[in-house]
């Protein structure tokens, strides 16, 4: 990337990083778009490690919050991004647990967007562990519960569809 766009960057993660300190308690939702924001700014910008510090401390924060005020699906998202986060550095039994985890707040909030998302990220943590039988299961159960909420889901959007339908399919093709 350009030096100046990385200027820029870093300039807009720090005004974002100092509206939050600034908030007394920042609702969970503001705490994991911004820890998303930070993950991305990272894998773009070839500091993924500092900002992927930022990023779980912004998810464990969120989760927190989520937890206390009996948000389920917030506490599900903050979970599963923190396994997403693991699974970038490869680190599969944390990914694994976290998602597990997560997946649980899913079911009780009956986010089935959010069910598929983590069956899927269980599967490919579990496949790149070579577990092939426990990957298949997960990725099967991902893909039935994406067929139920696929409709649901904004197709109209490329990116929605090559970043959350696509990998669920191809990573069931990988393991078969």
């Amino acid at each position: 990337l350009d030096a100046d766009i990385l200027q820029d960057l870093g300039a807009a993660l720090n005004e974002l990083r100092n509206n939050l300190a600034k908030a007394k308690q920042p609702p969970a939702e503001l705490l994991i778009a911004t820890a998303v924001v930070y993950r991305r700014a990272g894998l773009r910008t070839g500091q993924a490690d500092s900002l992927r510090i930022d990023s779980l401390n912004l998810l464990s924060s969120a989760f927190t919050t989520a937890k206390h005020l009996g948000d389920d699906r917030s506490a599900s998202l903050a979970l599963g991004l923190q396994g997403e986060l693991y699974m970038d550095e490869r680190r599969w039994d944390e990914a694994i647990k976290l998602s597990e985890i997560a997946l649980l707040y899913a079911q009780q909030a009956a986010a089935l967007e959010a069910e598929y998302r983590w069956y899927a990220q269980i599967g490919k943590a579990l496949l790149a562990k070579s577990e092939l039988s426990a990957s298949e299961d997960a990725y099967r159960s991902a893909l039935t519960i994406l067929s139920e909420v696929r409709r649901d889901l904004p197709v109209s959007s490329p990116r929605v569809f090559s970043e959350r339908i696509l990998p669920v399919y191809n990573g069931y093709a990988d393991v078969l």
